[in-house]
């Protein structure tokens, strides 16, 4: 009988169909969960690299794409980037021009997505983060800007990982700061209004689709295009971003010369809005504050025009308006809001989830095109976010 004889022959390749297999295994694994996609993309890309600045500047001027050493085991748990956006902040720290800042040398970017892709032995069972949990950093001055972060993990927060990458990389400064600021001063009801500048701007976009979602009127104001000499395409894409902020759940939308306009006061005086949310200053700002009724709180959160925003004294003494300012990073920062900034964590990823909520985002090749995502990020009239990244 052969049989035996031919059983005893394919003994050999059984290490070879077993190595086939755990293979096979292990690229499925590659393919359906984050940290092995960054694995894979690490080895395809080589050594970890970032973009980093050791003096404050321009940030095409001042920030070096530059390799990241590091050992393993590492003493720290190693984080994974996957996605991370320009904000405004990230360029101020870069100028040396904002509050909080890192030491020099340093790395850019605040905000970003990533997976654990390890957990030091001094981090078990901390924060009840574990390898392969998707993480969004907890503190500002993290530096985004890098495919590793070599940091503790109660410097991160679990988010929902069935999201996209893009919308959990830009979930924790804009949407948030819209967030509170339609939260921790009034109480507005489904049925009232509220009114902001900047409306093209990313947490004015949050704040329409939020507004919208809460049953809240938003009355939003932008600016004209200007510059160039086709007025005609001018006129065109004021048309268009007027449309654009309407399908975002604009109430209404309102250029920022019509604000002194009968049209417009009449609107405002109907309407009666009690917050008002200003990130740009100057001419625009007071003209918002003029318009405003009797008793409405005013939130400022940027200063777009780099111009002070110049109140009649009257405002302050017949009208009894109420002037804020908000800061998301300070808000982080305490202790005692930990709890409430999980509770929004949870109803924003909800929202995007049963699409009600979404970030307008432009992706750039973090290796190859992080020149024109800094360039997109500083142009005008831009309706996207531009956001870095770094896999496939």
């Amino acid at each position: 009988d052969l049989f035996p004889v031919r059983l005893l022959l394919l003994v050999p390749l059984v290490p070879l169909v077993l190595a086939l297999a755990l293979a096979l295994v292990v690229l499925v694994w590659f393919e359906m969960h984050a940290c092995g996609r960054f694995l894979r993309q690490s080895w395809l890309s080589g050594t970890p690299f970032g973009l980093q600045y050791m003096e404050h500047g321009v940030p095409l001027d001042v920030l070096k794409k530059v390799s990241i050493p590091f050992d393993l085991p590492s003493k720290s748990s190693l984080v994974s980037i996957l996605c991370a956006p320009i904000n405004p902040a990230d360029i101020n720290q870069i100028e040396g021009v904002y509050p909080k800042s890192p030491s020099l040398p340093a790395f850019g970017g605040n905000e970003g997505v990533g997976v654990v892709t390890s957990i030091a032995s001094n981090d078990a069972n901390k924060s009840g983060i574990k390898e392969g949990d998707v993480v969004i950093p907890r503190f500002s001055c993290l530096g985004t800007w890098r495919t590793l972060v070599e940091d503790s993990v109660d410097s991160f927060i679990k988010v929902d990982d069935r999201l996209p990458l893009s919308q959990l990389a830009t979930l924790s400064v804009n949407p948030c700061t819209a967030y509170r600021m339609l939260k921790d001063f009034i109480s507005l009801q489904p049925g009232e209004s509220m009114i902001q500048n900047g409306a093209t701007s990313a947490v004015g976009q949050a704040v329409i689709q939020l507004c919208q979602h809460w049953g809240i009127e938003s009355i939003n104001i932008i600016r004209r295009t200007s510059g160039g000499e086709d007025e005609a395409a001018n006129r065109i894409h004021d048309e268009e971003r007027v449309e654009y902020l309407k399908r975002l759940g604009a109430s209404f939308v309102i250029f920022d010369d019509e604000l002194r306009s009968s049209e417009t006061r009449k609107l405002l005086k109907d309407l009666k809005p009690m917050l008002a949310l200003n990130c740009v200053g100057g001419k625009i700002a007071t003209d918002m504050c003029r318009a405003l009724p009797n008793g409405s709180h005013v939130v400022t959160y940027g200063g777009m025009s780099k111009k002070p925003t110049l109140l009649p004294t009257g405002l302050l003494i017949f009208n009894d308006l109420h002037f804020h300012g908000y800061w998301m990073t300070r808000w982080n920062d305490e202790r005692e809001n930990e709890v409430a900034r999980v509770l929004m964590l949870h109803e924003l990823q909800d929202m995007i989830l049963s699409n009600n909520f979404n970030t307008n985002v432009k992706e750039y090749d973090f290796q190859f095109q992080w020149k024109d995502a800094l360039e997109q990020a500083s142009s005008s009239y831009k309706l996207s976010k531009a956001v870095f990244r770094m896999t496939e």
